[in-house]
């Protein structure tokens, strides 16, 4: 699954005086990793909600391995999230659980039976081992994105979906971010990343870079 996104002629309207994606044609293959870049409301988001079928095309189609995400059913559709891991702009963590609750609700959710070994092991990979009990809302903005990137991570997805990860952090901690998305990549991970920090791209010389303005692609290399 997921060895190919397709993007072909792609808009999507919100309202008659917002056209947020204009004649959209790209794809992604697997094991790439591409930067989206470009301003605030460029279209970047959408792309990224269009990819796990958040939203639909007013015209053109997306495509993940050939399978039109428009003609799909729910479980198809429903069978393809979970091979993707997200990283939302707002995190969406559940901020009045402990850490170890964050990251063992997704596999909860799938009916995992080694919680405790996956959720302590990966504590271990972001170096929040120390934090394990500790309520979301205590934690440091770059010990969230931290959270939110493992979290998006424990069900080992084949593509990471992340919007705008590097807002409000301090380089430090946008360095560790990056450094962890590039290692999975290395290892086959497919990585769609959003951002308006440029100076990340240099961090990862092999990368794809998809340039939008005003819900259009005005450079690709």
């Amino acid at each position: 699954m997921a060895d190919k996104i397709e993007f072909e002629n792609v808009s999507v309207r919100f309202n008659t005086r917002w056209l947020a994606l204009d004649n959209v044609s790209f794809s992604i293959k697997k094991g790439d990793f591409v930067f989206l870049v470009g301003p605030t409301g460029a279209g970047k988001t959408t792309v990224l909600r269009l990819i796990y079928g958040d939203i639909l095309p007013d015209q053109g189609e997306v495509r993940i391995d050939g399978h039109p995400l428009s003609k799909i059913s729910k479980r198809k559709l429903l069978e393809i999230r979970t091979k993707m891991g997200i990283v939302f702009q707002d995190l969406m963590l559940l901020d009045d659980r402990s850490v170890f609750e964050n990251l063992a609700f997704p596999l909860r959710l799938r009916g995992d039976e080694d919680i405790m070994r996956k959720v302590v092991s990966t504590l271990k990979d972001i170096n929040l081992t120390h934090k394990s009990n500790d309520i979301v809302s205590s934690l440091s903005r770059g010990e969230q994105q931290r959270l939110a990137l493992a979290r998006a991570m424990i069900n080992e997805p084949e593509v990471l979906l992340a919007d705008e990860p590097f807002s409000n952090l301090h380089k430090s901690d946008i360095d560790w971010l990056i450094d962890k998305m590039n290692k999975y990549n290395e290892l086959g991970l497919t990585v769609v990343l959003s951002t308006h920090n440029f100076e990340v791209i240099t961090r990862v010389p092999k990368a794809r870079v998809l340039k939008i303005e005003e819900g259009r692609i005005i450079l690709e290399h």
